[in-house]
């Protein structure tokens, strides 16, 4: 199984019926809801905080696309009210053709 990851500065707006058939077998992950703005896009920094909550620490605890994300959403979450910041609000779509192999490759980490 591939995992295509775009990680960029800027939201997007993705409807869940987007008539692309490529978004069936996707996941689509962003540091932020399109009418938020995300935080650590500064220069210097190797990750947003959103970036540094899911790829440098949740992925490290987990294999599941889904699971990091929510445990990257609540420590963005936690870092955005301990600095007084609009909450960025992470979004997450799950593509229904990729959400059971998600599943199983976290489930079975050794057969992917």
């Amino acid at each position: 199984m591939r995992a295509p990851i775009l990680f960029t500065c800027l939201s997007i707006c993705l409807a869940q019926d987007t008539p692309i058939p490529v978004l069936r077998q996707s996941v689509v992950i962003t540091a932020s809801s399109p009418d938020r703005t995300s935080f650590g896009c500064e220069p210097g920094r190797d990750f947003t905080y959103f970036g540094e909550a899911y790829f440098r620490d949740a992925l490290a605890r987990t294999r599941s696309f889904p699971q990091a994300f929510e445990m990257a959403k609540a420590a963005v979450a936690k870092q955005e009210t301990a600095e007084k910041l609009t909450p960025s609000l992470p979004q997450i779509w799950i593509g229904p053709a990729i959400a059971e192999r998600l599943k199983q490759a976290a489930d079975s980490p050794d057969k992917e």
